[in-house]
């Protein structure tokens, strides 16, 4: 027993002394401010005053600038911050002073209390400030660039290892200004020539001095090879820098280099300039425990390039990791702690993200520096875009979005996928006649095979819409007859539509023929069938068509299925008319009913395509290729689900064809 009893008092006192450590970490040190973070010093500054580098996540519920920023390390002391303004990601950057002891420090916000700025406390690391552009200045000189500094609105302010920059950092726009600020490390008294690469206009000041100026726009040119260079005295320690470079569009660059001499010169190092120490983020916490906390990161994945324009792929989350509502700039409202999101463009979006009765909010930037590249034909990456763009809410999403959607996913043909996006579409005001007229066909089109009664109502919308001298009408009545005819069981409207066809095609219309022939031999008119076949066979131009067939319809042909396999759909259909119109003795022959099965069947409409083989079978029993359209039935028997219905046709083709190679398909079908 009092051996037990002490291993009791054991354990006891180690928790005791886990809660007590516990409790001074989370003891909270200021406390008009609801929130802080807290960051571990993961490298120690290269300088005694240049402080530690931070990045506070405000996001909006605070100053932009960080003007109420409060530091303390773990032991309740306050330490000296400089705010160093608005940073890009929604975030404010600032110096703090390293912690006299441990390794944590705490960064309150939020109080909208101003913090006190201790600018002597530090030696200022490099620094890159970036700011607008506005319009198209000459840049001339240092002065109107000056000018334009003053005027400009500042995107951002953030660290910078180097000034060897390429791209602008903040967002997606091509004119901006880059402002360098920071201290030159010097080993030791000498002198030091540097050299300026610039696109456009550059300056460089040396402690204080304008040391080198180029001037104009242009790109960098001879500026790669020393052209704009300058050499200085300066003492060992450290030395005020500041490197400016106007960029009015196209290209980017900024390089501060060390000349040596024609073949020896590099770019300034990290170590070459005075730099912060650096600090990782480790929580984001509330005053109160368990306190709703909206305060948010994003992180750009990856995005694909489609018809010039670029859709990236977003990952959103919560820093407490707890679920929250977000509002995005397109309209989207998606629920969650951690989200993924396709945007279009580079446009910087609004976000809002409410976490019970707290909301944060601030802006998702796109760079100009992409992250990694993904490929829209690579269907894996096709799919994982899809899957994101088809798992976001689409009530209330803004139009622009809703089409950039859409277009996404019609890069692959006939993709029954596109539909509620499409819906979605159609559903917004202000669309004009000829996106609306195409928006509506393909949503016949593609639901033809999937949705019934969403077919039947794009179609009756587009046939009340276009007026009856318009050139598209035709086209509109060919695709509801058809989709009536074979994939909609409406034999009446088929008939219907077939006699208004006729007031806009010619008599002798390929489509027109093909399309009276579906509807006698869906109706049971085999016989008239047969004589319309005869006489459309028998006519005085056949002879003239027939030789040209002998030449191109085995090109044809091919080009229907090179087309089909690689999935473009509709000009697969256009080669199709084409071939038939060119030889119609195919379609009684039976390799073009098969051909328009498996189109159909590529279209999603397995019902249309089996009665298409049907009626060639009704039309002529005695096909050429009567096993493989036997097959091609089998084959869409089991896509429909027919299993007993497949089983039967498959033992058929085996009995009735054992010689031919579709026996072994049926086989195989079979197991």
């Amino acid at each position: 027993m009092p051996l037990r009893s002490r291993g009791w008092r054991s354990v006891l006192t180690i928790l005791s002394t886990v809660l007590l450590a516990a409790n001074a970490v989370a003891a909270w040190h200021h406390s008009a401010s609801p929130y802080r973070c807290r960051f571990a010093v993961t490298a120690p500054p290269n300088h005694p005053r240049a402080g530690l580098a931070v990045s506070v996540p405000i996001c909006g519920v605070t100053s932009a600038e960080g003007n109420d920023l409060f530091a303390f390390e773990s032991t309740g002391r306050q330490l000296q911050i400089l705010s160093l303004g608005a940073s890009p990601a929604n975030r404010a950057a600032a110096l703090v002073e390293p912690p006299a002891k441990g390794t944590d420090i705490y960064v309150y916000f939020g109080s909208t209390i101003r913090a006190p700025q201790n600018r002597t406390a530090f030696l200022e690391p490099l620094t890159l400030s970036v700011y607008s552009l506005p319009g198209e200045p000459p840049l001339k000189d240092w002065p109107e660039v000056e000018r334009l500094l003053r005027t400009s609105d500042t995107w951002g302010t953030l660290f910078a290892d180097q000034i060897a920059l390429r791209h602008n950092p903040v967002n997606a726009a091509d004119a901006f200004i880059m402002d360098f600020t920071g201290h030159l490390r010097i080993p030791e008294d000498g002198e030091y020539t540097f050299m300026l690469v610039s696109d456009d206009a550059g300056f460089l000041f040396i402690d204080q001095e304008l040391c080198i100026e180029r001037t104009g726009r242009g790109g960098p040119g001879n500026m790669q090879r020393g052209e704009y260079r300058k050499t200085v005295t300066l003492k060992s320690g450290t030395c005020p820098v500041r490197c400016v470079v106007a960029e009015a569009g196209n290209s980017q660059t900024a390089v501060l280099a060390r000349w040596i001499d024609e073949r020896n010169k590099y770019i300034l190092k990290p170590e070459d300039f005075v730099q912060p120490g650096r600090t990782e983020l480790k929580a984001v916490e509330t005053r109160t425990p368990d306190a709703p906390c909206p305060l948010f990161w994003y992180t750009h994945v990856s995005y694909i390039g489609v018809n010039g324009l670029q859709y990236t792929e977003t990952e959103l989350g919560t820093h407490n990791q707890k679920p929250a509502q977000w509002r995005l700039g397109d309209g989207s409202v998606i629920e969650g702690a951690k989200i993924r999101h396709v945007f279009h463009g580079l446009d910087s979006r609004r976000v809002q993200v409410r976490q019970g009765d707290q909301t944060a909010e601030g802006t998702i930037a796109f760079p100009e520096n992409p992250p990694a590249r993904r490929h829209i034909a690579n269907p894996g990456h096709f799919n994982h875009y899809a899957g994101i763009i088809l798992a976001t809410p689409l009530k209330g999403m803004e139009l622009p979005t809703l089409k950039a959607y859409r277009s996404f996913l019609l890069y692959r043909e006939f993709n029954p996928d596109v539909i509620p996006v499409t819906k979605a579409v159609l559903n917004h005001s202000g669309l004009n006649t000829a996106y609306r007229y195409s928006t509506l066909m393909n949503l016949a089109a593609l639901s033809t095979g999937v949705d019934a009664k969403t077919a039947e109502t794009a179609f009756n919308a587009l046939l009340t819409s276009v007026p009856d001298n318009h050139p598209k009408l035709p086209e509109v009545l060919l695709e509801f007859a058809w989709a009536s005819l074979f994939q909609l069981d409406n034999l009446q409207r088929a008939e219907k539509l077939t006699t208004q066809l006729q007031r806009h095609l010619r008599a002798n219309d390929p489509r027109l023929v093909h399309l009276r022939l579906d509807l006698m031999v869906r109706k049971g008119e085999v016989e008239q069938a047969h004589e319309t076949a005869a006489h459309h066979l028998n006519r005085g131009d056949m002879g003239k068509n027939q030789r040209y067939a002998a030449v191109k319809s085995n090109a044809l042909k091919e080009r229907f299925y090179e087309l089909l396999h690689s999935g473009f759909i509709d000009d697969a259909h256009t080669a199709l008319w084409e071939w038939v119109e060119l030889t119609p003795h195919d379609r009684y022959k039976g390799s073009w009913p098969l051909a328009r099965a498996r189109l159909w069947t590529a279209m999603h409409r397995q019902k249309g395509a089996l009665a298409i083989l049907e009626d060639a079978m009704t039309l002529n029993p005695m096909l050429v290729n009567l096993p493989d359209v036997e097959f091609e039935k089998a084959k869409i028997l089991q896509r429909l689900g027919h299993r007993e219905l497949m089983t039967e046709v498959c033992r058929d083709i085996i009995k009735n064809y054992p010689n031919h190679e579709v026996a072994g398909k049926a086989r195989s079908l079979l197991e």
